[in-house]
């Protein structure tokens, strides 16, 4: 029997794991150097999981967004400073010195563009995993098409707090709901667990353009409450989620984690695959499309 040597250790990766035993061995921090990661949306959920992946040791992140920082942001994540937003400077370039000022070792590469743009697809085709932290759906059937044609596993956050709209200031908070699924090409997909849908997606568009981020006037008509806190609740999860599919260090993981803050709880649902499920029959590892 033949074994591979064990990569050397190297003193800045010994000093980032020194108190992480989830990277106790020289091959858990090769493996979390070299894993490259893509995080789509860099508002609540993307730029407090940008930063935790950052300083769990990943290697490198991927951040997609082309927006400017905007008061909803700062309402939204603990991981954009005020000086930013008086600055307006672009998200890309404010959570870039954000990781930077956590771990110097981390690379972290910007693409100002959206989904389905081709940059966007191009640096998602590259990455190890696909982190989704977006406000709509067509931007999560994009991605999860994207995940299954390239067998890429892909991890979705969501959430959403919604307020009385029948009752004056100030209005009470009726539900905050989200989730966190992870999607392994071959498994269980959005299609299969009823979550995406041709009705849903068709009402979620509403005659909009088919971006993951709006416009100012689109934007102002779907108007939602924002709390950074619940935002990383899920973030962390997703986090761990990570760090489980790359090290391995549990036996199982739930597919699909509905979350209540209400209730404070991350409850796993089952979801199996589907017979008919559009995705799982007609994309998983079909590679680049070819039109004729």
């Amino acid at each position: 029997m033949r074994t591979l040597p064990l990569p050397p250790n190297e003193q800045s990766d010994i000093r980032t794991h020194a108190q992480q035993p989830l990277a106790d061995t020289a091959v858990s921090r090769k493996l979390l150097r070299r894993a490259r990661i893509a995080v789509v949306g860099l508002s609540g959920g993307g730029t407090q999981l940008a930063t935790q992946l950052a300083a769990a040791g990943i290697g490198e992140l991927v951040g997609i967004d082309y927006q400017q920082l905007d008061r909803e942001n700062r309402l939204s994540t603990d991981a954009l400073s005020w000086v930013d937003l008086a600055l307006c400077r672009a998200k890309l370039s404010a959570i870039r010195r954000r990781i930077w000022w956590i771990n110097p070792r981390c690379r972290f590469t910007g693409i100002a563009a959206r989904l389905p743009e081709q940059p966007a697809i191009d640096a998602l085709k590259n990455a190890d995993l696909i982190m989704g932290c977006v406000n709509n759906l067509a931007a999560r059937a994009d991605m999860l098409e994207i995940a299954g044609r390239y067998c890429i596993p892909y991890v979705d956050i969501g959430l959403t707090i919604r307020t009385a709209d029948s009752v004056p200031d100030p209005a009470p908070i009726v539900a905050i709901a989200g989730h966190v699924f992870i999607y392994l090409p071959g498994g269980p997909c959005f299609w299969c667990s009823g979550y995406l849908t041709t009705k849903r997606l068709e009402a979620d568009a509403s005659g909009l353009d088919r971006s993951y981020l709006w416009n100012r006037q689109q934007i102002e008509s779907k108007r939602e409450a924002l709390v950074s806190a619940f935002n990383g609740v899920l973030a962390s999860q997703a986090a761990c989620d990570v760090l489980q599919l790359i090290l391995g260090y549990s036996s199982s993981m739930a597919t699909y984690k509905m979350y209540d803050g209400l209730l404070a709880t991350l409850t796993p649902w089952e979801v199996s695959r589907q017979n008919g499920c559009p995705h799982c029959n007609g994309t998983v590892s079909m590679g680049d499309p070819v039109w004729s």
